[in-house]
């Protein structure tokens, strides 16, 4: 709606312009023509054929101004709803493309937060599965996150009192994925509602209780969540932190909250 409101300011805007130059223009045009008869020889019914052409003048201007007016305006509508479809999703679409982070994108990033749980990826062969942590937990483990603008701070307590910390260096990259799930549902853009994820690679300072065997790994959190062709931190509503090493293997899970 913003989109078809600005379309509309633009093409008045545009269609007064083109209509005032269309008018000068006729007039002027109309007045070489006029003047071009009164250099001849006026004949008796001068003043009357004057009057009727000053008339005539007018009206040209005037339909010349209408014409004009509605092209200006049919055009720019025309191109509104592609303006107003940037944000729409295609059926069966797929997208995936790695880019420097911009100050769009670090803007959102910035409004992230996270849920105040944590849990850790459990499988059949759980806990030999795990490497890396000291005595791993299948209950939840207790979340404090700090953003900054250079680093993610993941600070981890488990139902026994052990504390454990994750400093995340924020990226450089990200990796944009975004894919039409094919599950009928439709986004507010327009189009079907895409499957979406934000991707950020690191190596992470480990502390405490996630430093059993290393004090550094490779991390790759990731942010789910769902929406249109445009992404904002409100689209987002869960994560992931994949961490691996040498004598490292731990994924944790956890929902985020409501952006800033």
């Amino acid at each position: 709606m913003a989109d078809l409101k600005n379309a509309l300011s633009e093409s008045s805007v545009v269609a007064v312009g083109i209509c005032q130059l269309g008018q000068l223009w006729t007039l002027w045009t109309l007045r070489t023509i006029e003047s071009a008869h009164t250099n001849q020889a006026r004949p008796k019914d001068f003043t009357v054929q004057k009057t009727s052409f000053s008339i005539q003048r007018q009206q040209c201007a005037g339909w010349l101004c209408i014409v004009l007016t509605c092209a200006a305006f049919f055009s720019l509508v025309h191109t509104t709803p592609a303006r107003a479809c940037a944000c729409c999703s295609d059926l069966g679409m797929r997208f995936e493309a790695a880019n420097d982070i911009n100050e769009y994108e670090k803007d959102e990033l910035g409004r992230v937060r996270f849920g105040d749980t944590a849990q850790l990826f459990i499988t059949p062969a759980f806990p030999e599965d795990i490497k890396g942590i000291v005595a791993p937990s299948d209950k939840p483990y207790d979340l404090r996150s700090v953003t900054g603008p250079k680093r993610w701070t993941f600070e981890l307590s488990d139902s026994a009192g052990k504390q454990g910390t994750i400093v995340f260096p924020l990226p450089r990259r990200l990796v944009q994925f975004m894919v039409d799930p094919r599950d009928e549902a439709t986004s507010a853009g327009g189009g079907p509602r895409l499957y979406k994820e934000w991707r950020l690679e690191s190596t992470a300072d480990l502390s405490g209780l996630v430093a059993e065997n290393e004090d550094k790994a490779q991390a790759t959190l990731i942010l789910h969540g769902h929406g249109n062709g445009c992404t904002a931190a409100e689209d987002f509503t869960h994560w992931t932190l994949q961490v691996s090493g040498p004598d490292v293997r731990f994924t944790l899970l956890g929902r985020l909250k409501k952006a800033k």
